[in-house]
């Protein structure tokens, strides 16, 4: 078990939570919000009353009134619509070998491009990005990078995945 989450063990925790580490966000852009182009409404998520949201992304299942964030920190319930707050919004990119990764048995001896966003569900002592992952997006600066910037900068660093 996980510590402070029982629902699950590490193993069953992590295969849910993968969708996170792909992306989660998908929507328009908010042309009155200060962060956009960061801020998208969210995917995985559905309305459990008139402005309250449920969180269907990880195993946590984060219930949020408007205003509120989830665990993770950086979905927001925006008047009974949850949004993303890190779309396109990494704040770490990287040419990593694949035995870095948990998949580490997928494409052995290739490359996947890691990219990685403020906040995080989990909140491990041993965590080795902890300076990022406990924050908020707004603590930390960071520049727009468009996912199919991300694709491209993959496949100039030859990487056959994304983290």
């Amino acid at each position: 078990m996980i510590e402070g989450y029982p629902c699950c063990s590490r193993r069953r925790f992590l295969a849910g939570a993968g969708m996170a580490a792909a992306g989660s966000a998908l929507g328009a852009v908010s042309e009155t919000d200060p962060h956009a182009p960061f801020v998208r409404e969210a995917l995985h998520w559905k309305a459990v009353g008139l402005r309250t949201v449920a969180c269907e992304l990880c195993p946590i299942r984060c219930e949020t009134e408007p205003g509120e964030r989830g665990e993770c920190g950086v979905r927001e319930n925006r008047d009974g619509k949850y949004y993303t707050l890190v779309y396109g919004r990494p704040v770490s990119m990287n040419n990593d070998p694949i035995e870095k990764k948990p998949l580490f048995h997928v494409y052995p001896g290739s490359r996947s491009f890691s990219i990685a966003t403020a906040g995080c569900n989990i909140h491990c002592r041993f965590c080795q990005n902890w300076d990022i992952s406990q924050k908020r997006p707004e603590e930390i600066p960071t520049r727009y990078v468009a996912p199919g910037t991300i694709a491209q900068l993959a496949r100039q660093h030859r990487c056959r995945t994304v983290a």
